[in-house]
């Protein structure tokens, strides 16, 4: 390994930068594939309902936020609703 970065370095400038853009184009696209691939798990934990509603430390954290946002807009929508005399 040694040996190749000594060879790397006897190389121009201008090779040496487009190897390190090379590689650092290369390790953020692997970063980026990971973090996508953990993505959808991550995203399904949150919005998944909760196992047990009834206590509280368990709900997930958008799923109470995606309840309380229609709550909010049936209560909205039905304050709007004409009612009869």
């Amino acid at each position: 390994m040694l040996d190749y970065i000594e060879h790397l370095q006897k190389k121009p400038e201008y090779v040496r930068r487009r190897i390190v853009w090379i590689t650092t184009v290369v390790c953020v696209l692997v970063i980026a594939g990971v973090w996508a691939g953990t993505l959808r798990t991550r995203l399904s934990s949150i919005f998944t309902p909760p196992p047990n509603p009834e206590n509280p430390i368990e709900t997930a954290p958008l799923f109470s936020l995606k309840e309380n946002i229609e709550s909010l807009f049936k209560e909205g929508r039905d304050s709007f609703t004409p009612t009869p005399f």
